[in-house]
């Protein structure tokens, strides 16, 4: 039982609204954090044996299917780096690309413990 009760309505406005506001505000937090901060491959970024190189996501989710339909969040900022597809060939590009990639990490592992506040005005189903 949600500790906020709310109409559906409300609810579904709210989800949104948070939805929203959470994810602007981790990725703004993120994309002013300096691009040394993700140049080191740290555990949090390496592929797990599990994951088999990715192919497990392809597997299970049919990524490839869907991804494309996704937008690219680091083409939405002004200094943000757009990673939909590689631009450049040069060594630098793709340690910069590298970096852009494991800050988009990141950013995603950021935004998980926020979802919690949903539980709130959601029922534990929803939530």
């Amino acid at each position: 039982m949600p500790l906020i009760e709310l109409p559906s309505l409300w609810n579904i406005l709210l989800d949104f609204a948070a939805w929203i506001v959470i994810h602007l505000a981790v990725a703004i937090l993120s994309i002013r954090m300096p691009l040394r901060v993700f140049t080191s491959d740290s555990p949090l970024y390496r592929t797990r044996a599990w994951e088999e190189s990715g192919r497990v996501y392809q597997r299970v989710f049919h990524i490839r299917r869907w991804k494309h339909l996704l937008p690219d969040g680091g083409s939405w900022f002004k200094c943000g780096f757009a990673k939909k597809h590689l631009t450049g060939r040069d060594a630098a590009y793709f340690a910069q690309f590298a970096a852009e990639s494991r800050r988009a990490e990141w950013t995603h592992w950021l935004c998980i413990p926020p979802a919690l506040l949903f539980f709130l005005w959601n029922s534990v189903s929803v939530g």
